[in-house]
């Protein structure tokens, strides 16, 4: 099964004409491609609209990537509120995402290039 440890790499890049939109390469066993667009905010929250997120690659993915890449196909689009925060401990940047129906996203690191 999936594990916290196993990487799933998320690149983010931004709309050069759109600065509220963003461009996502999700790369778990397949890779999936989506956009993020900023559309308000709520609280210390951004509030969000995903793209549907399309498979760049169709193989049959390692069963211990299956429910994270069902996630990603189905649950991802749901995502209506983020936030990038810094962990107390390491000074790290988090990404978190939540649903309305309960679902929730949280990148533990994320590194600028």
């Amino acid at each position: 099964s999936f594990s916290p440890d196993d990487d799933v790499i998320i690149d983010i890049l931004p709309d050069e004409k759109n600065p509220s939109k963003y461009s996502w390469s999700i790369k778990a066993d397949n890779t999936f491609l989506t956009e993020v667009e900023i559309i308000g905010h709520d609280g210390s929250l951004d509030v969000i609209e995903v793209g549907l997120s399309v498979p760049t690659t169709r193989k049959m993915p390692d069963p211990k990537y299956e429910a994270i890449e069902t996630f990603i196909r189905t649950d991802l689009k749901n995502m209506d509120r983020m936030k990038i925060s810094k962990n107390g401990k390491t000074g790290d940047e988090i990404l978190s995402m939540r649903a309305g129906n309960g679902s929730k996203l949280k990148c533990k690191k994320l590194v600028s290039t």
